[in-house]
């Protein structure tokens, strides 16, 4: 029996992958690490203290799996030298790209994997199976947000911190700098009946990875929020610089999410060399952290039952062609077109 370690796993994300987990597979044992065990499957650890990792040692994990931040990487280091197998679920976009900029040169005696902390990775994974990357010249992601919907303090935490960040996006594989709410655009979610929504800038990891990675040469995200009203609001708060002048704490409240759940889907356009263009969506009726729950357990599903050699991976090169497309089908709760 396989031993996974989910640390942060009290918390939304780290909750909606023990029990989809649990639904899905007899055959491992789910542990929780938290600062504060209260339960018999939870362990302490705590990446502030890394005097707590020896317990992952004790309970012999085989797997962990980062759902709460690991900033500093004292986890993901532990895991190298110990050579035990690692994914991580929640790095944005400027964290990503620093670890990926340390550790890929590293010599990895176990399998060590980053997927996107948007949706697990399901864009890359998305487009992987739509077509080849050499045959793609654009991407344009359109990403749509209930305000109903639910989402973890890492979320609002992460917007909070980096809504006034500039990021990087696309062109011509030249880097262009732009912030979070700018560059405002209509779009028509075909999921969305009747409604044109504002959509703006929005910084997700898959830009990086599918710029540095498959060599993308064009790519950009846009999100648009449910309500023009709030889409109006946050790129007039952006454009007067109000976003500097708010405490960090204002800032988490603003962006915290108090819905229960909702739908939440995103379309990718892709254009090909040949000038042809293909459109790729994907909703899932009840909301962001429950699609990236599930895509985190194929990742770990994958992981756990296909022989993937040592190494360093983003979780859409744990795929074969096709094969990430046909698991989110079996979810009746996501529909993909």
């Amino acid at each position: 029996m396989k031993n996974i370690l989910l640390i942060g796993g009290t918390g939304v994300l780290g909750s909606g992958i023990s029990r989809i987990l649990k639904k899905r597979n007899n055959e491992i044992n789910i542990l929780l690490g938290s600062r504060n065990p209260s339960t018999e499957n939870q362990i302490e650890v705590d990446v502030n203290r890394p005097n707590t990792f020896q317990n992952m040692i004790n309970h012999k994990v085989d797997l962990v799996v980062m759902c709460t931040t690991d900033p500093l990487d004292t986890v993901l280091s532990f895991c190298i030298n110990q050579e035990i197998d690692y994914l991580d679920v929640t790095k944005p976009s400027p964290q990503l790209t620093k670890t990926y900029q340390n550790f890929t040169n590293t010599p990895i005696n176990s399998r060590i994997v980053l997927a996107s902390a948007w949706m697990g990775g399901a864009i890359p994974s998305l487009i992987k199976d739509a077509c080849h990357s050499d045959e793609i010249i654009d991407v344009k992601i359109f990403i749509y947000y209930s305000l109903e919907d639910r989402s973890g303090k890492s979320a609002a935490d992460f917007m909070a911190e980096n809504v006034s960040t500039s990021f990087s996006i696309y062109t011509n594989s030249t880097t262009q700098k732009v912030r979070h709410f700018e560059g405002a655009e209509k779009h028509n979610f075909s999921f969305i009946k009747n409604t044109s929504l504002k959509t703006t800038y929005f910084d997700i990891p898959d830009l990086f990875i599918l710029h540095k990675v498959e060599n993308i040469k064009n790519i950009v995200a846009k999100v648009a929020y449910s309500s023009n009203a709030t889409n109006n609001i946050l790129a007039l708060l952006q454009k007067l610089n109000i976003f500097r002048l708010l405490s960090l704490s204002t800032r988490k409240k603003l962006f915290q999410s108090q819905g229960k759940g909702d739908i939440t889907g995103f379309e990718i356009y892709i254009k090909k060399k040949d000038n042809i263009q293909q459109k790729v969506s994907l909703v899932h009726q009840d909301g962001q952290s429950e699609l990236t729950a599930y895509s985190t357990c194929l990742n770990i599903e994958q992981l756990l039952n296909k022989q993937i050699d040592n190494g360093f991976y983003f979780s859409h090169q744990l795929y074969r062609k096709g094969e990430y497309t046909t698991k989110l089908k079996t979810n009746n709760k996501i529909s993909i077109k």
